[in-house]
C-alpha cells in the first residue's frame, strides 16, 4: 500500500503531506491509512483520482520488475504468483506480471468464481475464505472460515485462505497467540470433515492444472 512516485513527488513539495510522511518514517512505519491516504498503492497513485491515477506501463513494468529481481535475490528463484497491494492492478500490471514470469494473479474477496485462464494466459484465484482474527476479534473466525471453506470445497473449487501478516506479528499488541490457537482449530476441524484435503500453494496448482497431476514431496498424489 505503498505508491514511490506518490511518495517521491510529496516529498519533493516538502508540505504538510510531506512532514506527515516523515513522522510516520521516524516511525518506522511507511503507511497509515488514516493519516496519508493519498499514498495509495503501489501500481495506483490515490491522489491523482481525476487524471491518471494509475502509473504508466512503464512505470508498473519497472516496478515489477524489480519486485520480482528482489524475491529471486532473497529466495533463489522467481516468484510464481503476484498479488496487488489492495487488489489494485489493471491491464497495464498484468502484461508487466506476464512479461516478468508470472503465472498466477491473487484476486481479493467477495466472489465465489472459481479459478480461469485470464488474459497473457495468466491463472486468476480469488481469495474465498477470510481469516483475520486480530482485524475481527469479536467474530467467530473459524466457524465462518469453516463456512467460506465448506462452501468452496463443495463446489468444487479450491479453499483459497486470506490471512494478513498483522495477525501473526504487530508492534502494538500479541496476535500471534490467538492467531495460532485459532487456526490450528480450524485446519483440523477441515481435516476432519474433509480428510482428502491436500494444502498447495499457487506454484503447485499451477503445475497441476499445467500437467494434469500433483506431486509432493517426490510423490504423484491421485
Amino acid at each position: 500500500h505503498f505508491c514511490l512516485p506518490a511518495v517521491e513527488e510529496e516529498l519533493s513539495k516538502d508540505g504538510p503531506r510531506a512532514a506527515s510522511l516523515k513522522a510516520l518514517f521516524r516511525e518506522g512505519t511507511p503507511f497509515l491509512y488514516s493519516i496519508t491516504p493519498w499514498v495509495g498503492y503501489e501500481f495506483k497513485d490515490e491522489g491523482k483520482v481525476l487524471h491518471g491515477d494509475w502509473l504508466s506501463a512503464c512505470e508498473q513494468r519497472r516496478s515489477v520488475n524489480e519486485g520480482v529481481r528482489l524475491f529471486a535475490a532473497a529466495f533463489g528463484e522467481k516468484p510464481v504468483s503476484a498479488c496487488a497491494p489492495g487488489y489494485r492492478a489493471n491491464a497495464a500490471t498484468m502484461l508487466a506480471w506476464a512479461c516478468a514470469g508470472i503465472k498466477v494473479v491473487q484476486n481479493g474477496p467477495g466472489t465465489d468464481s472459481g479459478p480461469f485462464l485470464g488474459r497473457h494466459g495468466l491463472l486468476h484465484l480469488h481469495r474465498n475464505v477470510a481469516f483475520e482474527p486480530a482485524l475481527f476479534p469479536e467474530a467467530d473466525t473459524v466457524s465462518e472460515a469453516l463456512a467460506s471453506a465448506r462452501r468452496s470445497l463443495r463446489g468444487g473449487r479450491p479453499a483459497v485462505v486470506c490471512m494478513h501478516a498483522v495477525n501473526l506479528h504487530s508492534t502494538v499488541r500479541n496476535n500471534r497467540d490467538r492467531t495460532l490457537e485459532r487456526l490450528d482449530e480450524f485446519l483440523a476441524s477441515l481435516e476432519n470433515e474433509f480428510p482428502d484435503l491436500l494444502y498447495m500453494h499457487d506454484g503447485d496448482l499451477w503445475e497441476t492444472l499445467r500437467s494434469g497431476r500433483y506431486t509432493r514431496q517426490g510423490r504423484e498424489v491421485p
